[in-house]
């Protein structure tokens, strides 16, 4: 774990996804993801645009984990309408991010999968 002071949105920015099961299990797997999130704190807030950020990570942490709920335990219909809400959350924090960290690369992935 990196020592370096993180500044107070990005701290309440990883405050707001440990409460998500799903989002809180990404950050924790995978370190790159856990930096440009606080990266686009820091960036969403000098654009006094934080909290846009907050409410599209809110929404991608809510979905997320409904459809995580929703899977185990409802009927199809739901869980199609969920995964679709979800999708849809998913690309908007994509974009915000890329919106703030215009930098960044995409997210390595922990499997091993050939090149194509």
């Amino acid at each position: 774990m990196n020592n370096r002071i993180i500044s107070a949105p990005a701290s309440e920015l990883l405050e707001l996804i440990r409460g998500s099961e799903v989002l809180r299990s990404l950050v924790e797997e995978h370190a790159d993801l856990r930096e440009l999130l606080i990266q686009a704190a820091d960036a969403a807030a000098k654009s006094s645009e934080l909290s846009r950020l907050f409410e599209v990570v809110a929404l991608a942490a809510c979905t997320s984990d409904r459809a995580v709920e929703v899977s185990c335990n409802e009927g199809r219909a739901e869980l199609e309408e969920i995964k679709r809400l979800n999708a849809r959350a998913s690309e908007t924090l994509g974009a915000i991010l890329r919106e703030f960290c215009p930098g960044a690369r995409p997210i390595e992935s922990n499997t091993s999968s050939p090149p194509n």
